[in-house]
């Protein structure tokens, strides 16, 4: 899942990675689908062919697919720069829930900002802005309360792994902040039965540990 906006290295790092996984490391018979994220929209989905790197790129399954993927980890956002890499997790995590199958083993990869930005009236009073990090009675509240209520979000992503590649490490005002934006990403992961197993800027160190199965929480942490 991406939020558009990312710097020309960094998408391009993400599409070389991508393609690593689907010619290389995926097994066959996987999905593997990719996400605008704040637009909720597929960019592309493949399953995963038998065969050498070649044989799979020269695929029926995966002609002509790639083109929107491409087009949103290469090109410049156009819109507000504060948006950039915007992923709109509490309404992500709820599509992704809905259109999983029961006890299906699925694994997210989240590329893109971990401080939730939004130009929305309604919802501006939820920005991660100037070190502010939402507090643990927001997340165990209703969603009809908080935007990252989970009351009625508990277990819809059990077992579920996320790995959440950042665009870049500056995204913290202090290491102070950036353990409280960590623990309340886990604290909200957590609540609906996820687990944040990884946490970093190193675009290769998150997809290999994705492909690898990583599944136990980065961090020790429940609400409070």
């Amino acid at each position: 899942a991406i939020g558009p906006g990312l710097s020309k290295d960094k998408g391009n790092e993400v599409l070389k990675q991508s393609f690593e996984l689907l010619l290389n490391r995926a097994q066959p018979g996987d999905c593997v689908e990719f996400y605008n994220a704040p637009q909720l929209t597929k960019l592309a989905s493949v399953v995963v062919p038998a065969g050498s790197a070649r044989e799979r790129a020269n695929s029926r399954e995966f002609a002509a697919k790639f083109g929107a993927l491409k087009k949103t980890l290469t090109e410049p956002s156009a819109g507000d720069p504060r948006l950039a890499g915007q992923l709109r997790v509490p309404q992500l995590l709820d599509m992704v829930a809905k259109t999983c199958q029961p006890n299906q083993r699925t694994t997210l990869v989240l590329v893109g900002s971990p401080l939730f930005i939004t130009a929305h009236p309604n919802k501006v009073a939820f920005n991660m802005e100037s070190g502010l990090t939402p507090g643990d009675g927001m997340v165990i509240c209703s969603s009809s309360t908080s935007l990252f209520g989970t009351a009625e979000r508990k277990g819809q992503l059990s077992g579920m792994a996320l790995h959440w590649l950042t665009p870049s490490d500056g995204w913290a005002t202090s290491e102070m902040h950036r353990s409280a934006v960590l623990r309340f990403w886990t604290v909200f992961a957590g609540e609906q039965g996820a687990a944040l197993a990884t946490f970093s800027s190193d675009t290769g160190a998150v997809f290999d540990r994705a492909v690898r199965g990583e599944d136990r929480p980065l961090m020790s942490a429940k609400a409070d």
